[in-house]
């Protein structure tokens, strides 16, 4: 009975009914709180949850998350670069973006990320521009990496970050950062010159 107003994931129905165990969601609040501009799931047939979003001065929505679904909605594929794998899911837990417009109807892209192994997003930032800067942890040796600062796993588990064009469809860079054990990206800020700020957790001696 989760409410379900102007959505842009249309397969699941206007009832709040959707297909997995748990689906992620976005809800758009009118200023005072008193109703919805729209509420909407995001998932696919299994676990689907959000762990970051961010908004635009336009007001549209971008979400970031970790999917357990093979089906999951994608629009779009990042495309020609790098290593990047799409089609079915590789992995346990996959990265997933979303760009959703200002009144919850059109959904503008929906774009997963990941490797053969677990990737799971824990924040998300934009450039004044329009880009879309999301961080994480992998554990996929396969990793999709572009313009890396290291194109390899070094640990166990390290943090990612990644870069991509307003449109969702090309990554700016795409890289690991992480030493020989476990490393994970907690938080992400970005500064008004487009630096990149990541805060996480490290055990690695030679991070």
């Amino acid at each position: 009975g989760f409410p379900v107003v102007n959505p842009a994931d249309k397969t699941c129905g206007t009832d709040g009914s959707c297909n997995g165990n748990a689906d992620a969601f976005v809800a758009k609040l009118l200023p005072d709180g008193s109703d919805l501009t729209y509420s909407t799931f995001l998932g696919g047939s299994k676990v689907d949850m959000v762990n970051g979003i961010a908004v635009d001065t336009d007001g549209n929505a971008y979400i970031v998350g970790t999917t357990f679904s093979s089906n999951f909605k994608k629009t779009v594929k990042v495309v020609s670069q790098a290593t990047a794998i799409f089609g079915k899911a590789h992995g346990n837990a996959d990265v997933f973006v979303a760009e959703i417009g200002t009144s919850g109807s059109n959904l503008i892209y929906s774009v997963d990320l990941r490797g053969s192994g677990n990737d799971v997003a824990t924040g998300i930032a934009l450039t004044p521009s329009g880009n879309v800067v999301v961080v994480g942890v992998t554990k996929s040796v396969n990793f999709p990496t572009y313009q890396p600062i290291t194109n390899r796993l070094a640990g166990t588990s390290d943090a990612f970050i990644i870069k991509l064009v307003p449109a969702g469809t090309n990554f700016v860079y795409s890289t690991y950062l992480g030493g020989g054990s476990n490393d994970s990206a907690a938080g992400v800020a970005l500064d008004s010159s487009g630096n990149v700020y990541i805060a996480g957790s490290t055990a690695s001696t030679n991070f």
